[in-house]
């Protein structure tokens, strides 16, 4: 029963504002920085590449990027991706770079790789990914939320890059990106150490905290795109987690309450594909019923796992979750 009616206090604080919101709390979005990335983009995504990708055989390719404060970085670009490897003609890129230029990494991490989630420009015939800009502003938006209620969270960003082909120096266009922190990276950064598959399925191994805000953020994403063994959406897949970063605490041991799990790919959650253009406008959606919006899906799926998987969250941890997401608080530039 209490649970339930912690379910029930979720929906309704995170509906209605907090007007005692703590102002320490950081203010999201900032502008979309602009970037040009020079790279041999008709062999990345030729059939040739994308084949040798599937075998994990493609190299690296020389290109350059240069930052918003018009800094050049001589990098290494491949082509990454599950789904949208099949979905995308333009495929997501990562990137690395001489570890002695490590603080020129865009998302300001001492870093010398950086991941890109593209504009994608989807295949001919129907796909699950959202083959556009808005979806890279979309994701950038739930993983820069996730971190506002979270301090074990990815750096992300959003860009807008101008792609030009190594070539023959031919712009390709200008378009919104989202730039993403390496998970390797990132664990070096936070002090973390990766775990097994076999680890990441204990369920019981997980901070309590960890779940709580994990469980809710997926759920209030509308992502079913993520599954750690039977808990979570997709109730098929590798064994371990699926979507998620499982890491231990540098303090924990084995079989202590010391995993935690982190969102890495959110570019199927129902908040990113459900959504078309128009159901962002205000004249869209006032007066009209539930049954003419695009969201309609996106809230049946978000409370359904959020049902699902609530046995896995103790009302402590709820509680404490939802605090963390009511101090959430939306800057005037917030970008979708």
């Amino acid at each position: 029963m209490y649970k339930r009616f912690a379910v029930l206090l979720f929906c309704l604080t995170c509906c209605v504002p907090n007007k005692k919101q703590d102002p320490s709390v950081l203010k999201v979005f900032s502008k979309p920085m602009e970037l040009k990335l020079v790279g041999p983009f008709a062999l990345l995504n030729g059939s040739e590449n994308i084949e040798k990708k599937r075998q994990n055989s493609d190299s690296w390719q020389t290109g350059e990027l240069t930052l918003q404060s018009g800094s050049t970085l001589p990098v290494s670009l491949k082509i990454r991706g599950n789904s949208s490897i099949d979905e995308c003609t333009f495929r997501k890129l990562k990137l690395k770079w001489d570890k002695a230029s490590s603080e020129m990494n865009p998302l300001g991490v001492e870093s010398n790789r950086l991941k890109i989630g593209t504009h994608c420009q989807k295949v001919a015939g129907p796909t699950k990914v959202l083959g556009n800009e808005l979806s890279t502003l979309r994701e950038n938006f739930l993983l820069q939320l996730y971190a506002l209620i979270s301090d074990v969270s990815l750096k992300s960003a959003a860009a807008q890059i101008k792609y030009v082909e190594t070539l023959d120096k031919k712009e390709l266009g200008s378009f919104f990106a989202l730039l993403k922190e390496d998970e390797e990276e990132f664990a070096l950064r936070k002090n973390l150490s990766s775990v097994t598959p076999e680890e990441s399925s204990k369920i019981e191994h997980y901070s309590q905290a960890s779940l709580a805000s994990l469980i809710l953020f997926q759920s209030l994403a509308g992502n079913t795109d993520w599954r750690i063994a039977g808990l979570g959406g997709e109730p098929f897949g590798p064994p371990g987690a699926w979507n998620i970063e499982v890491y231990r605490n540098a303090s924990s041991e084995n079989g202590t309450k010391g995993l935690v799990g982190v969102p890495s790919d959110l570019d199927l959650a129902r908040t990113i594909t459900a959504l078309d253009n128009t159901a962002l406008r205000p004249s869209h959606w006032i007066g009209k019923p539930l049954s003419d919006l695009s969201i309609q899906s996106s809230a049946v799926f978000s409370m359904e796992m959020l049902l699902r998987n609530l046995n896995s969250m103790p009302a402590e941890a709820i509680l404490q979750a939802i605090s963390n997401f009511r101090a959430i608080e939306l800057g005037d530039s917030a970008t979708f």
